[in-house]
Parts: structure tokens; sequence; C-alpha cells
């Protein structure tokens, strides 16, 4: 039984859910599919056991698609397939292709649209709209899916269920209640339930792909340096676990945990004794959507906060708890009454090492500092690249990307701008853009979408920079640590003294006094105690060549600026530790 069920009703909701399973038509329900876990050999075997389903459903795809490309080949044959009107009509009936051919297709699209390698970007646009305009299923299939995962009728457990969906999307819809024996100020939720006989659907599609994988393997190791088999099933394992509502309501306890001291962000409970694999239900979230400016000014909220403290909750998720939203568009994303930011629909949620943040934080101060070399060298570490690609011939082309989108100053960096340029480099270059790198490019992209629409001359690297500035000089991990200290040292001379460069710190505290991120932290006591004991080590001369390392370039997010003469070092610690407490 899951958290607060009694065993008789989870008993009721097994037997109902177990009679549910054996009426589908190859009984997919098996142990190995039902904990949310992905398993290709299971998938196989339950496929096969109706191939004439298999034929079918590869007989529907094949006419779909193959209508699609003969008629984009007809474009081509006579020369206006860049047409604008002939894209936009095409990128049009991608689209309504891939909904008609069901979920797993719908979360392709999703993919493309975030995928620069893949697709071109007239058609990543279009391809956007699958994230929140998707056709909803008839209500009497959702309310028997609600039977069958609670074991009981609806009606006795909410009260006043709307009538239809107030949102549909690729895996479910969602309907909006209240709690049996709630106030009616009280005890609303959102109930999720998911598309009948999605994981049939799922089985089959799947298994057609790694089908088609398999007999395109050999060719996508010789040209493109990669197994597709494995891109497949990073896919199918992705999928798996958005099909399991339990695991989305482990991922916003998660998120509330995470957050819970942050008062800027609003993350909502999840009633784990009303989900199931199937059903989840949550605490409804009254806000205005994320993009209603005119609703915000309204209800009086603080757009300017509101826009920072999105981007601060976006990067707190990337760099600092390594588990991010990997679908923030506005129909997912609100703003409360108090100002507050406030997430929902936590299906599509991903996660990073430590060493991959460590990695993404040096690839911001690499681009800061114009160290283009080194940020090739963080692509490889990310597994953009393969290791030992030629990194002095993609270092020029890196370069112009960022010097173009950086403009005369960082207020003119757009995100949009680098995945466009970026999209071209991939055709280039060997790039191939991990499964959940390319979520935190669609994170990002989402995020930097809502803050223009709010404000069109916000820059997300205004909001960026103070932050991992603050994290810099906060963060005690000995890996952070250890770069700060290449920051704000630099090796000169004949003999490679480490000299403090003190304009890096000066400006490190300054940057790091704008960040607004929610964290509990006393900024000046970590900057007091950092320095205090830089001064220590300065002056015994102990600690300070094993935090920096071996010899490297600094990588810093601020332009290089004279050093003070080594004399001055433990005199400017002292200064810079007297100046925090100021």
């Amino acid at each position: 039984p899951r958290r607060g069920e009694g065993g008789g009703r989870a008993a009721t909701r097994a037997a109902r859910s177990a009679s549910a399973s054996r009426e589908t038509a190859y009984a997919y329900e098996a142990d190995t599919m039902q904990g949310g876990v992905y398993d290709a050999t299971a998938i196989e075997e339950l496929a096969l056991r109706s191939p004439l389903a298999v034929v079918a459903r590869a007989a529907q795809v094949a006419f779909g698609v193959g209508r699609f490309c003969l008629t984009a080949k007809v474009d081509e044959w006579l020369g206006r397939e860049e047409g604008p009107d002939v894209v936009k009509q095409r990128s049009q009936e991608l689209r309504e292709l891939l909904v008609a051919l069901g979920p797993c297709y719908i979360k392709v699209g999703q993919a493309l649209a975030n995928r620069p390698d893949i697709i071109r970007d007239d058609y990543m646009q279009e391809l956007e709209a699958l994230q929140d305009k998707v056709p909803p299923f008839p209500t009497p299939e959702a309310m028997q899916i609600l039977r069958e995962e609670l074991g009981c009728d609806p009606s006795e457990v909410f009260a006043d269920l709307s009538a239809e969906p107030v949102a549909s999307a690729s895996l479910g819809q969602v309907y909006r209640g209240r709690l049996v024996g709630a106030s009616r100020d009280d005890g609303e939720v959102a109930v999720k339930v998911q598309r009948p006989g999605l994981m049939d659907q799922l089985v089959l599609d799947i298994y057609i792909f790694r089908q088609l994988a398999r007999l395109a393997n050999e060719w996508s190791r010789n040209n493109l340096g990669c197994n597709i088999t494995v891109v497949v099933d990073e896919f199918g394992a992705k999928l798996w676990e958005e099909s399991n509502y339990e695991v989305e309501a482990g991922h916003i306890w998660n998120f509330g945990r995470n957050f819970a001291e942050d008062p800027n962000v609003k993350i909502p409970q999840v009633y784990f004794e009303h989900s199931g694999r199937r059903v989840i239900t949550m605490e409804w979230i009254e806000g205005v959507k994320s993009t209603d400016l005119a609703g915000m000014r309204r209800a009086g909220i603080d757009v300017d906060a509101f826009t920072r403290n999105g981007v601060q909750a976006a990067l707190r998720q990337l760099l600092e708890f390594g588990l991010f939203h990997g679908d923030p568009h506005a129909g997912n994303v609100f703003a409360m009454q108090d100002g507050r930011i406030a997430y929902v629909d936590f299906g599509n949620v991903a996660t990073l090492t430590s060493r991959q943040r460590d990695v993404m934080f040096r690839a911001i101060t690499h681009v800061s500092n114009s160290e283009y070399e080194e940020l090739v060298t963080d692509f490889v570490r990310l597994g953009f690249l393969r290791p030992g690609v030629d990194v002095k011939s993609i270092a020029p082309a890196m370069a112009d990307i960022w010097r173009d989108s950086l403009g005369t100053s960082i207020r003119d960096f757009n995100f949009r701008f680098i995945t466009n340029r970026f999209s071209k480099l991939m055709f280039q270059f060997p790039f191939r853009v991990p499964e959940r790198f390319s979520l935190v490019f669609r994170a990002l992209l989402m995020q930097e979408g809502i803050c223009i629409c709010l404000n069109p001359d916000f820059s997300i690297i205004e909001v960026a920079l103070p932050y991992a500035s603050k994290r810099l000089l906060s963060d005690p991990d000995p890996s952070m640590r250890r770069e700060l200290m290449s920051i704000v040292f630099k090796e000169e001379g004949r003999d490679g003294r480490a000299v403090l460069q003190w304009s890096r710190v000066k400006d490190l505290v300054e940057m790091a006094r704008q960040a607004q991120d929610g964290a509990s932290m006393q900024l000046n006591e970590v900057i007091v105690d950092f320095f205090r004991g830089l001064r220590r080590d300065l002056v015994s001369g102990s600690g300070l060549a094993a935090a920096l390392g071996p010899p490297a370039a600094p990588p810093s997010p601020f332009s290089p600026a004279p050093a003070p003469p080594p004399a001055a070092a433990a005199a400017a610690a002292t200064a810079a530790a007297g100046g925090a407490a100021e």
C-alpha cells in the first residue's frame, strides 16, 4: 500500500488494476513494467505476443511518415522547399502528423523541438506547440481510470470535479476538483489522469523504434559516431518514467524538499493516498499564467521580481540541486498573488551529477572570460564531443557564436540566438546533444521565453553571473573551492608564484551581492570566513599550492585585470574580509 493508504483500499485497488490489466491486448501490466523501469527485453517479448498488431502499427506509421517525406521531396524537386509559405505549411503538417500518431510521436516532436543538432529552427518553433496544445480524450474514459486507480468511485474522494479537463498533454489530462470534506476555501486539487491504453501504444512504438535503430546502427556508428539503439533506449527510459505517476509524485516531494526554505518558490503538495500509477492528485495552484503580463499587473505582482525569482529558481535546480524541471513552459509556471513562482507538472524531470554541475560552472566562467578552447574542452567533458576531437579547429567557430551573442554588453545576450547559431555548428562539427542536456536547453529556452514576454530587455545572464559568483564564494565543496582559488589567484613570473587578483576578488564580491536566490546563507559571514582562512594560508604559505592544483589558465567570469604586487596579497585578503563585513 502507498503512503497513508489502508490495506482494504489498497487490496481493492490492486484487484481492479489487475483486472484492467488482463483486459489489455498484450497484458502489458507485467511486474517488470509496473515500477516505471524501462526494460527493452521485456518490451520486445510483450510486443511479439501479437505480431499482427506490430505489423498494423508499422504500416500506419510508414504510411503517414512516407506521405510526408514524399511531399517534402516533391517540394525539393520543384525548388520550393525554402519558400516561407511552404516551410510553414510543412512544419504544421509534421506537427499534425505526430499528434495523429499518438503519445510516443508527440514526445518525439517535443524532443525534436529542442534538438538543434537534428532539426532546423523553423520546424523547431512549430513543434513547440506540442508542449501544451494536444487534443483531450473523452472524460468517461478518464473516470473509468480513476475508479480503477482509486479503488472506489471518484465521487467518494473528490467533490466538484470538473466535467471536462482543464488541460491536456501528450500522456494525460488534468481535472480540477476538491477533496471530499474540505472547506470551500481549502482542499482544491488538480487530478491528472493518464491516457487510456498508453502502455499498449508505447510498447508497440518503442519496439518498432528499436528495430529500425538496429538496422541503422552500423551507418550511424560510421557516420555519426553514435549508437542509435542507445539513443532510443535513453528516450524510452525517460518515457517510461513519465508514464508512471507514482514516480512523478516522488519528484514533487523532492522538489518541495529542495525549495522548502526558499520564500520565492511554491511547490504544490502531493496527496499520495489519492495517487497511483495512472493518477496523481496534487494541490491546485491558483495563479496567473507566467506570460500574462496584464494579469500580473492587475494582481499587483512585481513583474521584475518574479522574473528574477524564476531565473534564480532555474539556476538553483540546474547548478545546486542537480534536479530540474524539464518542461517549464508557460502552462506549467505560474505567478502567485504574493509574487512567488509556482511550478506544476513534474513528469519531465531530469538530473545532473555533481561533476556535470561543476563543468557547467566552469563553462560559465570560460564564456565570460572568452576562453574558448577551454569551453570546447568543457563540451567534451559533458559528452557533446568525443574525446580526442581537434579542440583548436572548433574554438574559433565557438568564439564567433559567443561574441555575436554578447554584442556590446551582457544585456545583449540571448539564449535563443545562441541555440540557433549552435544548431548550424552541429552540422559542421561532430557534436551530439546528450538527452539530459537537450532538456537543459529546453528548460533554459522556455525560461528565457517567459522572461522576454514579461520584459523584452531582460538578460538571463545578468542574473546568472551574480548567482554563479555567490556559489563560487560560498560553496564549501572542495571542487568549487578549487575553482574559486583558480579564479582569484593567477600564477605569474618565472617561478610561477600564485598572485592574488584583487580586481577579480572585488568583482566577485560585488557581483555576488546582486544575487537573490532564496538561499538562507549569510553572504557576508561566508566571505569574511573565506578571506580570514585565505589570509592565514598566505601568511603561513601553506595550503595554497594544493588548492590551486596544477598550472592552468584561470577560468574567470570577469575580464583579466592587473595583479597587485605579491607583497600586497595578505593585506588584500585582510581588506577584502573587512570590506565584506562592511
